[in-house]
């Protein structure tokens, strides 16, 4: 998870050359150059989602958590979280995701 987060940072500072910010409404980079944010969401990787999954009636990322435990129990339902979060997205997705011309990922944070 740690290296998957990691590189995310890397990517981005790529193409930033430093932090992001607003300069006369437009978002730049370190330099100052105009920078077009593409990216996308990787839905369901860190705040489980129903719709996703297809677990109906189930939406908030709460009652999922709930359901899985109320299913596998506590100890299991931890295990399976921990796999979840460490499979979920790999090396391999980012350098897939640049390769289409991406320069960000929104990381959901709820």
């Amino acid at each position: 998870m740690r290296l998957i987060i990691g590189s995310i940072f890397l990517f981005n500072s790529l193409f930033s050359q430093g932090f992001l910010h607003v300069d006369n409404g437009e978002i730049v980079d370190g330099t100052g150059t105009p920078i077009l944010l593409k990216g996308l969401g990787l839905g369901g990787w860190l705040v489980p989602e129903g719709y996703m999954l297809n677990i109906p009636g189930y939406g908030s990322p709460t009652e999922i958590e709930n359901k899985i435990e109320a299913l596998l129990g506590a100890d299991l339902a931890a295990e399976f979280w921990d796999l979840y979060h460490e499979n979920y997205v790999a090396q391999a997705d980012i350098d897939q995701i640049a390769e289409w011309g991406f320069n960000s990922i929104r990381i959901p944070f709820h």
